[in-house]
């Protein structure tokens, strides 16, 4: 084995295994099945790997283990009883102690392990920072229910009043508070949902295949949940042990969206009442995978009716809350994963000309980082800045269904915010792409910039026959645009980034194809126009699906048209719109 200078041999693990203490089957020559799974830097050196999580002072753990035996004299420093109190101190609610089903008729000793929860959550009350209900700064309360998730009530809720009334009645109205500790009542939501064993999962190998090109098609531009934590599942699941409804879902709907796999996604919808039960973050984003595959097969109201479902459990999960109890890395991946919900309920809402369902104040929910959650897919800031993108999608959609006088008006002010905004946006989102690894990432948020001024403008190219100055000046907005979507998807089709596991890479190509034929229409003379048609067939012969195959038609009608009535245009525009506006049938 080799060694550095001082003769120490070197560890038989890499360093990114060590940190997380894990069984590392690196090879002599290559990285191993995890930095390569993972997409991580796999060395192996003498580096000391400190783990916070697992070494303790002599003094720090007699400190700890003096507050144990102090608190639950009936509990021993073994493993197996700690392990049996924590299991049950986490089942327990916040601020009261509800035993599982297994441990009803247990013996006296229970009850002597109910005082410790009890007392060692007063402890940990006393020096909780998390908001409570006297916190004016919290518009609401955060209440544990049965699945053992803490779930938030807003303001007008009865739950909160009851909560704000019980804190003054201890020492106003003592026989009350007598009453009340007598006869409590369990009013907490739900059955508790436990983990069971896996079903039909396809093998292993198909899954971590799948889950790379998921990550680098999809979550590098829609983040849904990171991939050591999907990674992990997987390994999770396939070791035998049991696992939820939503990790099952997620795994057969990753699987189903990569693969085209019809079996998959009858698996994981034979999963969905678990999954809206459990109500989790992993519900979330098994209902946000659910609905990408209904768009991608043309369910699209279907698909916006399951992302309805996500949005309220995130909201019951109080994911827009900014909170002070919880880790960094928790709160950031609910904040990032709050963001992903709040922009593809925005586009997806926006597709079908509906408002959408997150009616709360966006402004008020922090900004996402991707100090802890960004992946090898995603350039530094680009979390932030779509969601910041998703923000000017909201409001562009209330400006297009405002009044004409007011519209024009919104209109003028959107496109200034939003050019000022992308004028102070980084320039590596902007202009040079960093790596071939960020560039999908990077040549989406553009495509979504340019694609929101299209759509804020787009009115005008209708009613072009209207002349004046400032319809002049969107209707040039609009052309200038759509042409720089032309070129970026072109740019994604030349680097080999579109793909159709996602619908909105196809939307986007749809959409820009309707306004180059609104365009064409309206100047069927101009060579440039038919170059950008021939070269939008490309790309609409390269997307399959019925829509499609039917704009690529229209294209060839139109250049049919213009080809052989070159000398009267009147004509060509008498033919292009009978030829192109003919019956066909668009509902799902």
């Amino acid at each position: 084995m080799s060694t550095n200078a001082k003769g120490r041999r070197l560890p038989s693990s890499c360093v990114n295994c060590r940190r997380r203490k894990i069984r590392c089957d690196k090879p002599t020559s290559r990285a191993c099945g995890r930095c390569e799974r993972l997409g991580l830097d796999c060395a192996v050196t003498c580096e000391v790997v400190a783990r916070p999580y697992y070494h303790t002072s002599k003094e720090r753990f007699e400190l700890m283990a003096t507050i144990v035996q102090h608190f639950s004299p009936a509990t021993s420093l073994d493993v197996e009883d700690l392990r049996q109190c924590v299991s049950t101190l986490k089942s327990a609610p916040s601020g009261s102690w509800c035993p599982s089903p297994t441990q009803e008729g247990s013996p006296p000793s229970s009850v002597a392990q109910s005082t410790t929860i009890e007392a060692l959550q007063a402890i940990s009350a006393a020096n909780d920072p998390s908001p409570s209900v006297s916190d004016d700064s919290l518009d609401g309360v955060f209440i544990s229910d049965a699945t053992c998730q803490r779930r938030f009530d807003g303001a007008s809720s009865y739950t909160v009043l009851q909560h704000k009334v019980s804190s003054c009645i201890a020492e106003r109205f003592p026989r009350l508070a007598l009453l009340q500790r007598e006869h409590t009542l369990d009013l907490r939501d739900g059955e508790p949902l436990w983990s069971v064993p896996a079903i039909a999962l396809p093998d292993k190998r198909t899954c971590e295949q799948c889950g790379v090109t998921f990550f680098s098609h999809i979550n590098s531009v829609v983040f849904i949940l990171s991939p050591e934590k999907f990674f992990n599942a997987v390994d999770m699941a396939y070791s035998g042990r049991d696992t939820t409804s939503s990790v099952q879902a997620i795994i057969h709907l990753i699987v189903a969206l990569i693969n085209g796999s019809s079996e998959n996604f009858e698996l994981a919808r034979m999963q969905m009442e678990g999954v809206i039960e459990e109500g989790s973050l992993e519900s979330v984003q098994a209902l946000m995978l659910m609905a990408l595959y209904r768009q991608k097969h043309n369910q699209r109201h279907t698909s916006w009716v399951v992302l309805g479902s996500a949005v309220r459990i995130a909201q019951s999960l109080g994911m827009h809350i900014k909170t002070d109890d919880e880790s960094l890395m928790l709160k950031e991946q609910k904040t990032r994963l709050w963001w992903s919900l709040y922009e593809l309920d925005q586009w997806s809402s926006c597709i079908l000309g509906q408002s959408s369902d997150l009616s709360m104040d966006a402004k008020g929910v922090p900004s996402p980082s991707d100090s802890l959650t960004a992946g090898n897919t995603s350039p530094p800031m680009y979390a932030s800045t779509s969601a910041r993108l998703a923000q000017f999608l909201s409001t562009a959609m209330s400006c297009i269904f405002l009044n004409q006088q007011r519209r024009e008006q919104d209109t003028d002010g959107l496109i200034q915010d939003l050019e000022a905004w992308w004028a102070s946006v980084p320039e590596h989102l902007t202009k040079v792409i960093m790596s071939d690894s960020f560039a999908r990432a990077t040549l989406y948020l553009r495509l979504r910039y340019h694609y929101i001024l299209v759509l804020v403008t787009q009115h005008f190219l209708l009613n072009s026959n209207i002349e004046n100055h400032t319809t002049s000046y969107y209707v040039k907005v609009c052309e200038d645009n759509n042409d720089v979507v032309i070129t970026t998807l072109l740019d994604m089709q030349a680097r080999n980034l579109l793909t159709d596991s996602l619908w909105f890479d196809s939307h986007h190509i749809l959409s820009t194809s309707l306004i180059l034929l609104l365009r064409i229409m309206k100047r069927p003379l101009s060579t440039d126009l038919q170059d950008k048609v021939k070269s939008m067939q490309s790309l609409l012969q390269s997307s399959s699906g019925k829509i499609q195959v039917y704009a690529n038609e229209c294209f060839n009608q139109v250049l049919k048209d213009i080809s052989t009535s070159k000398n009267n245009s009147s004509h060509i525009s008498e033919l292009t719109f009978n030829s192109v506006l003919c019956d066909f049938n668009l509902w799902e």
